[in-house]
């Protein structure tokens, strides 16, 4: 059989097996499934029955998963009524006897941030702890720790000590967890954020510390923090004026780029914002047009549908009109050509004779890319 041939089957293959498996399925499950809908679109009209429905549906799930999902409807129905108590009652119900540790640990996160809601924050607080204890793989642990951060610094600087020194007395407990890098992330976030408050307040800035923090991670494995700790380095880099340090950094995440997953090309923020950030930084902090012209248009080919085209077009014309090189000068009419023909409404297209009188002046300054 030919490829072209193969590639048109296979949709129809994969209808049949799921058409196979739909023919399959347990009638119990679909019966199941039709009420909990049903329940689903009756809690407007009629919370009451809708209430019942689910009381059923959670001692009738033919699966664990099922009666997750119905319990939590129960709850949302009773809390969306004023019931806060019972609401939390049936909260702690999941959280102490659900089969599912994902539906224990989100009860317990929904307990905590009830009692947040209720202004019980020192009650929301142990719920918090209990869950980055107890969950550290799950979601809500992950978030518990978020909200014990967010508390601390609404408080004081000494609630942030205190809920630091707490996370270090954690870090062999967790170390082998999803969150370990959160709770050194923590810490050196809370560190940039200090010496950044210290900075603008005209005092000693201790960048050091943060710096430190945020390698460990950025030289660690490749987890989930790693891109942000490593923009986070860059932007330390940046504050002391170290703008070659600061590019090395953004090209190890651009780097990552390149590895292509199953589902195709994964364009983080970081990616965009990095290039102009390369860009910008050679052609105005290390003046070096020269290579401003390749970074601005190496993001027009890198990101063809970005709507910056014609900016870093722009820029790069900036560049080579700033360039001592002849072959840069060369560039110059011919990104104009391009401006004109391809973005003739831009408004970079009516600053072109401005870039010509004055390429070092405001017509030609890019705008920050900021964090």
């Amino acid at each position: 059989m030919s490829p072209a041939r193969a590639l048109c089957l296979a949709p129809l293959a994969i209808l049949a097996v799921l058409a196979a498996h739909g023919c399959g399925r347990d009638p119990a499950q679909v019966r199941w499934d039709a009420d909990f809908e049903r329940a689903l679109h009756t809690a407007r009209a009629d919370p009451a029955a809708a209430e019942r429905s689910f009381i059923d549906l959670a001692e009738t799930a033919p699966r664990a998963v099922d009666e997750g999902a119905a319990r939590r409807e129960l709850v949302r129905l009773v809390a969306a009524q004023g019931r806060t108590l019972e609401a939390a009652r049936l909260l702690l119900a999941i959280a102490e006897r659900a089969r599912r540790q994902d539906d224990r640990a989100r009860a317990y996160y929904e307990l905590g941030r009830l009692a947040e809601t209720r202004g019980r924050l020192d009650a929301a607080r142990l719920v918090y702890r209990a869950l980055v204890r107890t969950y550290p793989e799950l979601m809500p642990g992950e978030r518990a720790l978020a909200h014990l951060l967010r508390l601390a610094r609404a408080d004081s600087f000494a609630a942030v000590d205190q809920h630091l020194a707490w996370t270090l007395s954690l870090r062999e407990t967790l170390a082998h967890t999803a969150l370990a890098d959160d709770l050194l992330f923590q810490a050196a976030d809370e560190a940039r954020r200090r010496a950044l408050l210290a900075e603008r307040a005209g005092r000693p800035a201790d960048w050091d510390t943060a710096e430190l923090l945020f390698r460990r991670l950025a030289d660690g494995p490749r987890t989930p923090l790693w891109n942000d700790a490593i923009w986070e380095l860059s932007w330390i880099h940046h504050r002391r004026g170290r703008h070659d340090a600061e590019i090395t950094e953004i090209r190890r995440i651009l780097r990552t780029r390149e590895e292509l997953s199953l589902f195709g090309q994964d364009e983080h923020p970081y990616y965009w914002m990095g290039q102009l950030r390369i860009a910008r930084l050679l052609l105005v902090e290390l003046d070096r047009p020269h290579d401003a012209i390749d970074a601005y248009l190496t993001y027009a080919e890198l990101f063809p549908k970005t709507i910056k085209k014609d900016d870093v077009r722009f820029y790069a014309l900036c560049a080579a009109l700033r360039s001592p090189r002849p072959d840069d000068r060369a560039r110059v009419a011919e990104l104009a050509d391009l401006l004109r023909s391809e973005h003739p409404d831009s408004r970079f297209t009516r600053r072109l004779d401005d870039a010509r009188a004055d390429p070092r002046g405001p017509h030609c300054l890019p705008p920050e890319v900021t964090p």
